[in-house]
């Protein structure tokens, strides 16, 4: 996997990466390898995960992320910042999957608009210098 030379946004989902392969959000390998080389990789800033549930996901998405968070420590690491789509109704349940996400060391966003401000405040930009993750706040 070749480390991009800017900001990488991928969507997992795509058939580039589902041909002839279940989805990320039932199989979760290709994901964790994508998160794996991030989370090793000097230059990531950020790293921003979505994790949906529902009857079309698999029975725990967070626990794969979650294992690859949990193999490098916090210290080692860039800024983890994740948010959950779905309810309590859902199969997975949102509070499950956030406990096991925080527990690894993610910082919980509370929708994907919050988990983008926070990767762009923490990768800094020409209006705004980077931030301390003790910074992130919700803005909804």
């Amino acid at each position: 996997m070749n480390a991009p030379e800017r900001h990488l946004v991928l969507d997992l989902g795509d058939d580039a990466y589902t041909a002839s392969r279940p989805h990320p959000m039932i199989d979760p390998t290709v994901r964790a390898a994508h998160l794996r080389a991030a989370l090793h990789d000097p230059n990531t800033a950020a790293v921003v995960l979505d994790v949906v549930l529902g009857h079309g996901a698999g029975p725990d998405p967070a626990a794969a992320l979650a294992a690859e968070l949990d193999r490098v420590p916090a210290s080692e690491r860039p800024p983890v910042l994740a948010f959950v789509v779905g309810t309590e109704r859902d199969p997975q349940g949102t509070a499950a999957q956030r406990s096991r996400l925080a527990q690894a060391g993610a910082h919980l966003a509370p929708t994907s608009t919050d988990a983008a401000e926070w990767a762009v405040a923490l990768t800094g930009s020409a209006a705004h210098g980077p931030v301390g993750t003790r910074n992130l706040t919700s803005t909804g």
